[in-house]
């Protein structure tokens, strides 16, 4: 069903969606050279041999991040987006830095993914202002 009428001859337009070139290929047969949602998707989660994937898990669920998920690896200057590199220092993160981030995350009902990337969380803390839901 289209949304208006249409002439005879006269010329159409689909939309395909936000997709990857690669989704392209597959299901269309072609690219898009300057395609804004290209990029490459990682699967990543939190081993269950982690002796810390617990702590981890918790402190992911507070930042509305799942424990394991697809994330997008983007073309262009910002290749990697605020929820990945959230998602990876919590990954990293050693056990004495939990504490500071649960005190933290207790006080604030949303926490910037941005502020949890810096890799002083404490100077990143009294630097940003925070939306408190």
């Amino acid at each position: 069903m289209a949304c208006r009428d249409y002439q005879a001859a006269e010329q159409i337009f689909i939309f395909y969606g936000p997709r990857t070139n690669a989704e392209f290929f597959v299901h269309n047969g072609f690219v898009y050279p300057d395609n804004e949602h290209d990029g490459m998707r990682l699967r990543l989660g939190i081993s269950q041999d982690d002796p810390l994937q617990p702590k981890r898990a918790e402190l992911l669920g507070r930042l509305g991040i799942p424990a394991s998920g697809d994330f997008m690896l983007k073309k262009g200057p910002d290749p990697v987006d605020g929820r990945l590199l959230a998602f990876i220092r919590v990954l990293k993160m050693e056990q004495g830095k939990f504490k500071t981030f649960h005190i933290l995350t207790n006080k604030m009902h949303k926490l910037k993914y941005n502020c949890i990337l810096l890799v002083h969380f404490e100077t990143c803390a009294l630097h940003r202002t925070y939306l408190l839901a």
